[in-house]
Protein backbone atom coordinates (compact mmCIF):
# COMPACT_ATOMS: atom_id res chain seq x y z
CA UNK A 1 0.00 0.00 0.00
CA UNK A 2 2.83 2.37 0.92
CA UNK A 3 4.53 1.58 -2.37
CA UNK A 4 1.37 2.51 -4.32
CA UNK A 5 0.99 5.81 -2.45
CA UNK A 6 4.62 6.64 -3.13
CA UNK A 7 4.24 5.75 -6.80
CA UNK A 8 1.09 7.88 -7.09
CA UNK A 9 2.84 10.84 -5.52
CA UNK A 10 5.70 10.52 -7.96
CA UNK A 11 3.31 10.42 -10.91
CA UNK A 12 1.46 13.52 -9.70
CA UNK A 13 4.73 15.35 -9.06
CA UNK A 14 6.02 14.37 -12.49
CA UNK A 15 2.77 15.49 -14.12
CA UNK A 16 2.91 18.78 -12.24
CA UNK A 17 6.52 19.40 -13.29
CA UNK A 18 5.77 18.42 -16.87
CA UNK A 19 2.75 20.73 -16.90
CA UNK A 20 4.84 23.57 -15.50
CA UNK A 21 7.56 23.02 -18.08
CA UNK A 22 4.99 22.93 -20.90
CA UNK A 23 3.32 26.10 -19.59
CA UNK A 24 6.62 27.96 -19.41
CA UNK A 25 7.56 26.74 -22.88
CA UNK A 26 4.21 27.87 -24.24
CA UNK A 27 4.60 31.24 -22.54
CA UNK A 28 8.10 31.62 -24.02
CA UNK A 29 6.84 30.76 -27.50
CA UNK A 30 3.89 33.14 -27.13
CA UNK A 31 6.15 35.95 -25.97
CA UNK A 32 8.50 35.43 -28.90
CA UNK A 33 5.55 35.57 -31.29
CA UNK A 34 4.58 38.94 -29.82
CA UNK A 35 8.17 40.19 -29.89
CA UNK A 36 9.29 39.17 -33.35
CA UNK A 37 6.30 38.33 -35.55
CA UNK A 38 3.96 40.73 -37.28
CA UNK A 39 0.81 40.34 -35.20
CA UNK A 40 -1.79 42.88 -36.37
CA UNK A 41 -4.49 41.56 -34.02
CA UNK A 42 -2.21 41.91 -31.01
CA UNK A 43 -0.29 44.95 -32.22
CA UNK A 44 -1.02 47.06 -29.13
CA UNK A 45 0.20 44.39 -26.72
CA UNK A 46 3.17 43.57 -28.91
CA UNK A 47 4.19 47.24 -29.05
CA UNK A 48 3.99 47.51 -25.26
CA UNK A 49 6.29 44.49 -24.85
CA UNK A 50 8.80 45.56 -27.50
CA UNK A 51 10.80 47.76 -25.15
CA UNK A 52 14.53 46.88 -25.08
CA UNK A 53 14.83 48.09 -21.51
CA UNK A 54 12.52 45.29 -20.35
CA UNK A 55 15.12 42.70 -21.31
CA UNK A 56 18.55 44.32 -21.14
CA UNK A 57 20.57 47.13 -19.57
CA UNK A 58 21.18 49.90 -22.09
CA UNK A 59 24.60 50.73 -20.65
CA UNK A 60 26.15 47.26 -20.36
CA UNK A 61 24.25 44.72 -22.45
CA UNK A 62 24.56 44.61 -26.24
CA UNK A 63 21.17 42.88 -26.38
CA UNK A 64 19.50 46.22 -25.67
CA UNK A 65 20.95 47.74 -28.84
CA UNK A 66 20.27 44.66 -30.93
CA UNK A 67 16.60 44.64 -29.91
CA UNK A 68 16.35 48.36 -30.55
CA UNK A 69 17.68 47.76 -34.06
CA UNK A 70 15.24 44.91 -34.70
CA UNK A 71 12.19 46.73 -33.34
CA UNK A 72 12.83 50.00 -35.15
CA UNK A 73 10.75 49.98 -38.35
CA UNK A 74 13.04 49.31 -41.29
CA UNK A 75 12.23 52.65 -42.95
CA UNK A 76 13.19 54.52 -39.75
CA UNK A 77 16.43 52.71 -39.02
CA UNK A 78 19.62 54.64 -39.37
CA UNK A 79 21.62 52.76 -41.98
CA UNK A 80 24.81 51.19 -40.74
CA UNK A 81 27.56 53.77 -41.05
CA UNK A 82 30.86 52.97 -42.69
CA UNK A 83 32.91 50.81 -40.38
CA UNK A 84 36.25 51.90 -39.05
CA UNK A 85 38.23 48.74 -38.40
CA UNK A 86 40.27 50.43 -35.67
CA UNK A 87 37.46 52.00 -33.63
CA UNK A 88 34.15 50.58 -34.91
CA UNK A 89 32.94 53.86 -36.42
CA UNK A 90 33.85 57.56 -36.43
CA UNK A 91 32.23 60.96 -36.22
CA UNK A 92 31.43 63.07 -39.31
CA UNK A 93 34.66 65.09 -38.99
CA UNK A 94 36.89 61.99 -39.00
CA UNK A 95 37.79 59.89 -42.03
CA UNK A 96 36.84 56.28 -41.18
CA UNK A 97 39.84 54.84 -43.01
CA UNK A 98 42.70 57.18 -42.12
CA UNK A 99 41.17 58.65 -38.93
CA UNK A 100 42.37 62.08 -40.03
CA UNK A 101 40.26 64.84 -38.49
CA UNK A 102 39.10 67.52 -40.89
CA UNK A 103 40.48 70.44 -38.82
CA UNK A 104 44.04 69.14 -38.59
CA UNK A 105 45.10 71.30 -41.52
CA UNK A 106 44.09 74.44 -39.56
CA UNK A 107 46.54 73.92 -36.68
CA UNK A 108 49.36 75.89 -38.24
CA UNK A 109 52.03 76.81 -35.67
CA UNK A 110 49.66 76.51 -32.73
CA UNK A 111 49.80 73.79 -30.08
CA UNK A 112 47.37 70.94 -30.83
CA UNK A 113 44.82 70.25 -28.09
CA UNK A 114 43.51 66.77 -28.87
CA UNK A 115 40.10 66.02 -27.39
CA UNK A 116 39.02 62.36 -27.27
CA UNK A 117 35.68 61.04 -26.04
CA UNK A 118 32.05 60.35 -26.96
CA UNK A 119 29.18 62.61 -28.11
CA UNK A 120 29.71 64.97 -25.15
CA UNK A 121 33.16 65.62 -26.58
CA UNK A 122 31.92 65.67 -30.18
CA UNK A 123 29.10 68.17 -29.32
CA UNK A 124 25.53 68.07 -30.64
CA UNK A 125 25.33 71.84 -31.05
CA UNK A 126 25.77 73.69 -34.36
CA UNK A 127 29.41 73.91 -35.52
CA UNK A 128 29.83 77.50 -34.31
CA UNK A 129 28.96 76.40 -30.74
CA UNK A 130 31.35 73.44 -30.40
CA UNK A 131 34.41 73.25 -28.15
CA UNK A 132 36.75 73.96 -31.06
CA UNK A 133 34.74 76.95 -32.25
CA UNK A 134 34.46 78.43 -28.77
CA UNK A 135 38.18 77.96 -28.11
CA UNK A 136 38.95 79.82 -31.34
CA UNK A 137 36.98 82.78 -29.92
CA UNK A 138 38.75 82.57 -26.57
CA UNK A 139 42.16 84.07 -25.67
CA UNK A 140 43.77 80.63 -26.06
CA UNK A 141 42.70 80.45 -29.70
CA UNK A 142 45.78 82.44 -30.71
CA UNK A 143 48.17 79.79 -29.39
CA UNK A 144 46.12 76.57 -29.26
CA UNK A 145 43.99 74.66 -31.78
CA UNK A 146 41.49 72.11 -30.50
CA UNK A 147 41.17 69.02 -32.71
CA UNK A 148 38.01 67.14 -31.78
CA UNK A 149 38.19 63.35 -32.05
CA UNK A 150 34.97 62.89 -30.04
CA UNK A 151 32.65 60.29 -31.56
CA UNK A 152 29.04 59.64 -30.61
CA UNK A 153 28.44 56.34 -28.85
CA UNK A 154 32.03 55.71 -27.81
CA UNK A 155 32.90 54.19 -24.46
CA UNK A 156 36.21 54.50 -22.64
CA UNK A 157 37.53 51.59 -24.70
CA UNK A 158 36.85 53.14 -28.10
CA UNK A 159 38.16 56.48 -26.86
CA UNK A 160 41.45 54.70 -26.12
CA UNK A 161 41.37 52.96 -29.53
CA UNK A 162 40.97 56.34 -31.25
CA UNK A 163 43.80 57.84 -29.23
CA UNK A 164 46.20 54.98 -29.97
CA UNK A 165 45.38 55.09 -33.69
CA UNK A 166 45.93 58.85 -34.07
CA UNK A 167 48.40 60.09 -31.48
CA UNK A 168 51.45 59.16 -33.56
CA UNK A 169 50.73 61.94 -36.05
CA UNK A 170 51.05 64.57 -33.31
CA UNK A 171 53.79 63.12 -31.11
CA UNK A 172 56.40 65.58 -32.34
CA UNK A 173 54.19 68.69 -32.05
CA UNK A 174 53.97 69.00 -28.26
CA UNK A 175 50.24 68.16 -28.13
CA UNK A 176 48.02 68.34 -25.07
CA UNK A 177 45.66 65.35 -24.81
CA UNK A 178 42.28 65.61 -23.12
CA UNK A 179 40.94 62.12 -22.44
CA UNK A 180 37.29 62.83 -21.66
CA UNK A 181 34.84 60.44 -19.99
CA UNK A 182 31.07 60.88 -19.94
CA UNK A 183 30.78 59.64 -16.37
CA UNK A 184 27.12 58.62 -16.67
CA UNK A 185 27.79 55.84 -19.20
CA UNK A 186 31.25 55.63 -20.82
CA UNK A 187 32.70 53.25 -18.24
CA UNK A 188 29.79 50.83 -18.71
CA UNK A 189 29.91 50.89 -22.53
CA UNK A 190 33.18 48.96 -22.41
CA UNK A 191 31.04 45.84 -21.86
CA UNK A 192 29.35 46.16 -25.26
CA UNK A 193 30.26 44.63 -28.62
CA UNK A 194 27.37 46.39 -30.41
CA UNK A 195 25.88 49.84 -29.91
CA UNK A 196 24.00 50.64 -33.07
CA UNK A 197 27.12 49.39 -34.87
CA UNK A 198 29.52 46.50 -34.17
CA UNK A 199 32.66 47.52 -32.32
CA UNK A 200 36.03 46.07 -31.33
CA UNK A 201 36.45 45.17 -27.67
CA UNK A 202 39.01 44.93 -24.92
CA UNK A 203 38.80 42.02 -22.52
CA UNK A 204 40.59 41.60 -19.23
CA UNK A 205 42.14 38.12 -19.07
CA UNK A 206 44.33 37.16 -16.11
CA UNK A 207 44.83 40.83 -15.38
CA UNK A 208 45.98 41.63 -18.91
CA UNK A 209 44.14 43.60 -21.58
CA UNK A 210 43.32 41.53 -24.67
CA UNK A 211 42.14 43.35 -27.79
CA UNK A 212 39.47 41.71 -29.96
CA UNK A 213 39.32 43.37 -33.40
CA UNK A 214 36.21 43.34 -35.54
CA UNK A 215 35.58 39.97 -37.13
CA UNK A 216 33.83 41.51 -40.13
CA UNK A 217 34.39 44.80 -41.96
CA UNK A 218 30.81 44.82 -43.26
CA UNK A 219 28.25 45.72 -40.58
CA UNK A 220 25.46 43.76 -42.27
CA UNK A 221 27.58 40.61 -42.44
CA UNK A 222 28.54 41.05 -38.77
CA UNK A 223 24.87 41.40 -37.86
CA UNK A 224 23.97 38.16 -39.63
CA UNK A 225 26.63 36.30 -37.65
CA UNK A 226 25.76 37.86 -34.28
CA UNK A 227 21.97 37.64 -33.72
CA UNK A 228 20.60 38.33 -30.22
CA UNK A 229 20.74 34.63 -29.21
CA UNK A 230 18.73 34.81 -25.98
CA UNK A 231 17.77 31.49 -24.31
CA UNK A 232 14.67 32.93 -22.62
CA UNK A 233 13.03 36.31 -23.12
CA UNK A 234 10.41 35.32 -20.57
CA UNK A 235 13.03 34.98 -17.85
CA UNK A 236 14.60 38.31 -18.80
CA UNK A 237 11.18 39.95 -18.66
CA UNK A 238 10.42 38.46 -15.23
CA UNK A 239 13.71 39.45 -13.61
CA UNK A 240 13.90 42.79 -15.45
CA UNK A 241 13.08 46.24 -14.05
CA UNK A 242 9.40 45.91 -15.03
CA UNK A 243 8.99 42.36 -13.76
CA UNK A 244 7.43 41.21 -10.48
CA UNK A 245 10.72 40.78 -8.61
CA UNK A 246 12.11 43.31 -6.16
CA UNK A 247 14.97 45.55 -7.25
CA UNK A 248 17.47 43.62 -5.09
CA UNK A 249 16.38 40.25 -6.47
CA UNK A 250 16.39 41.60 -10.01
CA UNK A 251 19.94 42.91 -9.58
CA UNK A 252 21.10 39.62 -8.03
CA UNK A 253 19.68 37.57 -10.90
CA UNK A 254 20.86 39.90 -13.66
CA UNK A 255 23.39 38.43 -16.13
CA UNK A 256 24.78 41.90 -16.83
CA UNK A 257 28.34 42.79 -15.95
CA UNK A 258 28.94 43.71 -12.32
CA UNK A 259 30.34 47.01 -11.12
CA UNK A 260 33.51 45.13 -10.20
CA UNK A 261 33.99 44.00 -13.81
CA UNK A 262 33.44 47.53 -15.08
CA UNK A 263 35.89 48.93 -12.56
CA UNK A 264 38.60 46.36 -13.31
CA UNK A 265 38.40 46.81 -17.09
CA UNK A 266 38.38 50.60 -16.95
CA UNK A 267 41.26 50.67 -14.49
CA UNK A 268 43.29 48.71 -17.04
CA UNK A 269 42.20 51.00 -19.90
CA UNK A 270 43.15 54.17 -18.03
CA UNK A 271 46.47 52.61 -17.03
CA UNK A 272 47.20 51.75 -20.66
CA UNK A 273 46.25 55.24 -21.82
CA UNK A 274 48.57 56.85 -19.29
CA UNK A 275 51.46 54.49 -20.08
CA UNK A 276 51.12 55.18 -23.81
CA UNK A 277 51.22 58.95 -23.41
CA UNK A 278 53.96 58.86 -20.78
CA UNK A 279 56.13 56.82 -23.13
CA UNK A 280 55.66 59.54 -25.77
CA UNK A 281 56.23 62.34 -23.21
CA UNK A 282 52.84 63.83 -24.05
CA UNK A 283 51.08 66.04 -21.51
CA UNK A 284 47.54 64.87 -20.74
CA UNK A 285 44.66 65.02 -18.30
CA UNK A 286 41.27 63.35 -17.83
CA UNK A 287 38.09 65.42 -18.06
CA UNK A 288 34.89 64.06 -16.51
CA UNK A 289 31.68 65.16 -18.23
CA UNK A 290 28.53 65.08 -16.07
CA UNK A 291 25.16 64.30 -17.62
CA UNK A 292 21.71 64.64 -16.09
CA UNK A 293 21.92 61.34 -14.20
CA UNK A 294 25.14 62.32 -12.42
CA UNK A 295 23.79 65.78 -11.56
CA UNK A 296 20.13 65.08 -10.75
CA UNK A 297 20.62 61.84 -8.84
CA UNK A 298 24.28 61.68 -7.87
CA UNK A 299 24.15 59.40 -4.81
CA UNK A 300 23.76 55.99 -6.53
CA UNK A 301 26.10 56.95 -9.37
CA UNK A 302 28.81 58.97 -7.61
CA UNK A 303 31.04 55.90 -7.40
CA UNK A 304 31.90 56.36 -11.07
CA UNK A 305 33.46 59.77 -10.54
CA UNK A 306 35.15 58.64 -7.32
CA UNK A 307 36.60 55.64 -9.14
CA UNK A 308 37.97 57.70 -12.05
CA UNK A 309 39.40 60.28 -9.65
CA UNK A 310 41.04 57.59 -7.52
CA UNK A 311 42.63 55.82 -10.51
CA UNK A 312 43.91 59.12 -11.86
CA UNK A 313 45.38 59.93 -8.46
CA UNK A 314 47.09 56.54 -8.29
CA UNK A 315 48.54 56.98 -11.79
CA UNK A 316 49.56 60.58 -11.26
CA UNK A 317 47.14 61.83 -13.94
CA UNK A 318 45.34 65.14 -13.44
CA UNK A 319 41.54 64.87 -13.30
CA UNK A 320 39.13 67.76 -13.87
CA UNK A 321 35.43 67.40 -13.03
CA UNK A 322 32.80 69.41 -14.92
CA UNK A 323 30.45 69.40 -11.91
CA UNK A 324 31.64 72.58 -10.12
CA UNK A 325 31.62 74.54 -13.37
CA UNK A 326 28.08 73.47 -14.25
CA UNK A 327 26.82 74.27 -10.75
CA UNK A 328 28.50 77.66 -10.70
CA UNK A 329 26.70 78.67 -13.91
CA UNK A 330 23.30 78.49 -12.19
CA UNK A 331 24.33 79.80 -8.79
CA UNK A 332 24.42 76.21 -7.51
CA UNK A 333 20.63 76.01 -8.07
CA UNK A 334 20.58 72.44 -9.41
CA UNK A 335 16.91 72.78 -10.41
CA UNK A 336 17.99 75.09 -13.25
CA UNK A 337 20.77 72.91 -14.59
CA UNK A 338 18.67 70.71 -16.87
CA UNK A 339 16.82 73.55 -18.57
CA UNK A 340 19.72 76.00 -18.67
CA UNK A 341 22.70 73.85 -19.70
CA UNK A 342 21.29 70.84 -21.55
CA UNK A 343 19.40 70.28 -24.79
CA UNK A 344 15.82 69.57 -23.71
CA UNK A 345 14.26 68.38 -26.96
CA UNK A 346 15.17 66.74 -30.24
CA UNK A 347 17.91 64.33 -31.25
CA UNK A 348 20.56 65.83 -28.97
CA UNK A 349 18.38 65.79 -25.86
CA UNK A 350 20.38 65.30 -22.67
CA UNK A 351 23.64 66.72 -24.07
CA UNK A 352 25.14 70.11 -23.29
CA UNK A 353 23.61 72.99 -25.20
CA UNK A 354 25.65 76.03 -26.29
CA UNK A 355 25.65 77.46 -22.76
CA UNK A 356 26.70 74.11 -21.30
CA UNK A 357 29.60 73.96 -23.77
CA UNK A 358 30.66 77.50 -22.88
CA UNK A 359 30.58 76.68 -19.17
CA UNK A 360 32.58 73.44 -19.35
CA UNK A 361 35.03 75.10 -21.75
CA UNK A 362 36.29 76.88 -18.64
CA UNK A 363 37.35 73.47 -17.27
CA UNK A 364 39.21 72.81 -20.54
CA UNK A 365 40.89 76.22 -20.35
CA UNK A 366 42.06 75.47 -16.81
CA UNK A 367 43.66 72.28 -18.10
CA UNK A 368 45.32 74.11 -21.00
CA UNK A 369 46.95 76.44 -18.49
CA UNK A 370 47.96 73.57 -16.21
CA UNK A 371 45.76 74.67 -13.31
CA UNK A 372 44.81 71.41 -11.67
CA UNK A 373 44.19 72.51 -8.11
CA UNK A 374 40.72 73.27 -6.72
CA UNK A 375 38.27 74.11 -9.48
CA UNK A 376 38.49 77.79 -10.44
CA UNK A 377 35.02 78.76 -11.62
CA UNK A 378 35.60 82.51 -11.41
CA UNK A 379 35.69 82.84 -15.21
CA UNK A 380 32.41 81.05 -15.95
CA UNK A 381 30.20 84.15 -16.01
CA UNK A 382 32.67 86.08 -18.16
CA UNK A 383 32.97 83.13 -20.55
CA UNK A 384 29.22 83.00 -21.06
CA UNK A 385 29.18 86.71 -21.81
CA UNK A 386 32.17 86.51 -24.16
CA UNK A 387 30.55 83.70 -26.13
CA UNK A 388 27.11 85.34 -26.18
CA UNK A 389 25.21 82.77 -24.12
CA UNK A 390 24.88 84.47 -20.72
CA UNK A 391 21.31 84.45 -19.33
CA UNK A 392 21.43 88.25 -18.92
CA UNK A 393 21.91 88.63 -22.67
CA UNK A 394 19.07 88.56 -25.12
CA UNK A 395 18.65 85.10 -26.59
CA UNK A 396 17.18 84.28 -30.00
CA UNK A 397 15.63 80.90 -30.67
CA UNK A 398 14.09 79.64 -33.88
CA UNK A 399 11.37 77.05 -33.30
CA UNK A 400 7.93 75.89 -34.41
CA UNK A 401 4.89 77.30 -32.58
CA UNK A 402 1.28 76.64 -33.60
CA UNK A 403 2.69 74.54 -36.40
CA UNK A 404 4.50 77.49 -37.98
CA UNK A 405 8.14 78.64 -37.94
CA UNK A 406 8.61 81.27 -35.23
CA UNK A 407 11.35 83.26 -33.49
CA UNK A 408 11.50 83.74 -29.74
CA UNK A 409 13.55 86.57 -28.24
CA UNK A 410 13.97 86.29 -24.48
CA UNK A 411 16.30 86.72 -21.52
CA UNK A 412 17.06 84.16 -18.86
CA UNK A 413 18.45 80.75 -18.20
CA UNK A 414 16.21 78.87 -20.61
CA UNK A 415 13.51 79.41 -23.20
CA UNK A 416 11.02 77.37 -21.13
CA UNK A 417 11.02 80.19 -18.57
CA UNK A 418 9.81 82.55 -21.29
CA UNK A 419 7.54 80.38 -23.47
CA UNK A 420 5.50 77.27 -22.88
CA UNK A 421 3.27 75.53 -25.39
CA UNK A 422 0.72 72.86 -24.50
CA UNK A 423 -1.00 70.84 -27.17
CA UNK A 424 -3.14 67.79 -26.41
CA UNK A 425 -6.28 66.29 -27.89
CA UNK A 426 -8.35 68.41 -25.47
CA UNK A 427 -6.26 71.55 -25.06
CA UNK A 428 -4.05 73.99 -26.91
CA UNK A 429 -2.41 76.92 -25.17
CA UNK A 430 0.58 79.27 -25.20
CA UNK A 431 2.06 81.09 -22.23
CA UNK A 432 4.63 83.92 -22.31
CA UNK A 433 6.65 85.34 -19.42
CA UNK A 434 9.11 88.28 -19.30
CA UNK A 435 12.03 86.29 -17.89
CA UNK A 436 14.78 88.21 -16.07
CA UNK A 437 12.37 91.17 -15.91
CA UNK A 438 12.98 91.75 -19.60
CA UNK A 439 10.46 91.59 -22.42
CA UNK A 440 9.89 88.34 -24.31
CA UNK A 441 8.71 88.37 -27.92
CA UNK A 442 7.28 85.61 -30.08
CA UNK A 443 7.15 86.42 -33.80
CA UNK A 444 5.80 84.75 -36.92
CA UNK A 445 6.30 85.80 -40.53
CA UNK A 446 2.79 85.39 -41.93
CA UNK A 447 2.59 84.92 -45.69
CA UNK A 448 -1.06 84.03 -46.20
CA UNK A 449 -2.66 84.13 -42.74
CA UNK A 450 -5.97 85.93 -42.48
CA UNK A 451 -6.78 85.91 -38.76
CA UNK A 452 -5.30 85.39 -35.30
CA UNK A 453 -7.54 84.54 -32.36
CA UNK A 454 -7.14 83.39 -28.75
CA UNK A 455 -8.48 83.89 -25.25
CA UNK A 456 -6.04 85.80 -23.04
CA UNK A 457 -5.72 85.73 -19.26
CA UNK A 458 -3.08 86.12 -16.54
CA UNK A 459 -1.75 83.06 -14.75
CA UNK A 460 0.18 83.50 -11.48
CA UNK A 461 3.92 82.99 -11.56
CA UNK A 462 5.98 81.50 -8.75
CA UNK A 463 5.29 84.25 -6.20
CA UNK A 464 2.62 83.61 -3.56
CA UNK A 465 1.40 87.22 -3.48
CA UNK A 466 -0.81 87.56 -6.54
CA UNK A 467 -1.45 91.23 -5.89
CA UNK A 468 2.20 92.00 -6.67
CA UNK A 469 1.99 90.35 -10.08
CA UNK A 470 1.12 91.90 -13.42
CA UNK A 471 2.27 91.86 -17.02
CA UNK A 472 1.77 94.05 -20.07
CA UNK A 473 0.75 92.21 -23.23
CA UNK A 474 1.16 93.70 -26.68
CA UNK A 475 -0.18 92.29 -29.95
CA UNK A 476 1.78 93.85 -32.80
CA UNK A 477 1.52 93.82 -36.59
CA UNK A 478 4.71 94.80 -38.40
CA UNK A 479 6.07 96.29 -35.18
CA UNK A 480 3.04 98.48 -34.44
CA UNK A 481 0.82 97.93 -31.39
CA UNK A 482 -2.73 96.98 -32.33
CA UNK A 483 -3.77 95.76 -28.87
CA UNK A 484 -2.20 96.55 -25.47
CA UNK A 485 -3.46 95.07 -22.22
CA UNK A 486 -2.30 95.07 -18.62
CA UNK A 487 -3.08 91.74 -17.02
CA UNK A 488 -3.16 90.54 -13.43
CA UNK A 489 -4.21 87.21 -11.92
CA UNK A 490 -7.90 86.98 -11.16
CA UNK A 491 -9.10 89.19 -14.00
CA UNK A 492 -11.66 87.98 -16.51
CA UNK A 493 -10.24 86.52 -19.74
CA UNK A 494 -10.07 88.74 -22.81
CA UNK A 495 -10.99 87.55 -26.30
CA UNK A 496 -8.46 88.43 -29.00
CA UNK A 497 -9.32 88.50 -32.69
CA UNK A 498 -7.04 90.19 -35.20
CA UNK A 499 -7.30 90.27 -38.97
CA UNK A 500 -3.99 89.65 -40.78
CA UNK A 501 -4.09 91.47 -44.09
CA UNK A 502 -1.54 90.11 -46.53
CA UNK A 503 2.11 89.26 -45.69
CA UNK A 504 3.04 90.62 -42.26
CA UNK A 505 4.95 90.01 -39.03
CA UNK A 506 2.74 88.96 -36.12
CA UNK A 507 4.32 89.58 -32.71
CA UNK A 508 3.18 88.68 -29.21
CA UNK A 509 5.17 90.65 -26.62
CA UNK A 510 5.05 90.51 -22.82
CA UNK A 511 6.91 92.91 -20.53
CA UNK A 512 6.98 93.86 -16.83
CA UNK A 513 4.67 96.56 -15.51
CA UNK A 514 6.12 99.44 -13.48
CA UNK A 515 5.03 99.40 -9.87
CA UNK A 516 4.59 95.62 -9.82
CA UNK A 517 7.68 93.84 -8.47
CA UNK A 518 6.71 90.50 -9.98
CA UNK A 519 5.42 89.40 -13.37
CA UNK A 520 2.85 86.75 -14.17
CA UNK A 521 2.28 84.54 -17.21
CA UNK A 522 0.20 85.76 -20.13
CA UNK A 523 -1.72 82.67 -21.22
CA UNK A 524 -3.45 82.34 -24.58
CA UNK A 525 -6.01 79.54 -24.74
CA UNK A 526 -7.04 78.02 -28.07
CA UNK A 527 -4.65 80.21 -30.12
CA UNK A 528 -5.16 79.93 -33.87
CA UNK A 529 -3.50 81.46 -36.92
CA UNK A 530 -5.91 80.78 -39.75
Amino acid sequence: MAVRKKSGFRRRTLALCLGLVCSLAAAEVGLRVLLFWDTPKLEKLAHKLRQPGYYADMRRDSLYWKLQHIWTPRAQRHPFKKISEKTGWTGPLIDPQTLVQRDEAKIGDRRPVLLYGDSFAECVTPPEQTWQAFLERSPEGQTHALINFGTSGFGTDQTLMMLEATIGRFAGRNPLVIFSIFLDEDLDRTMLDFRGMPKPQFELSDGLLVFHPLEETDANVWWEKHPPGVPSYLWRLVRGPHGPLSESWSAALSPDASDAQVVALNRALLTRMHAKLEALHIEHFVLGFHGRMMLDNPVPHAWRERFVGKVCDELGVHFISSRPYLLSAVGRDSDLIGQSLFVTRGEGEGHYNARGNAVVLEAIRQGIHGRFGPADTSGVQAAMRRLGVHPDLEQLLELSVLGRPARLEYHGATSSLALREVETAKQRALALFPAREQAAELRWQIAQGTRFSAELRAIPGGEENRESQAVRFRLQIDGQDVRTLELAPGQEPVALAQTLAGPCTLTLRVEPVEGHPNSCWARLSAPVIE
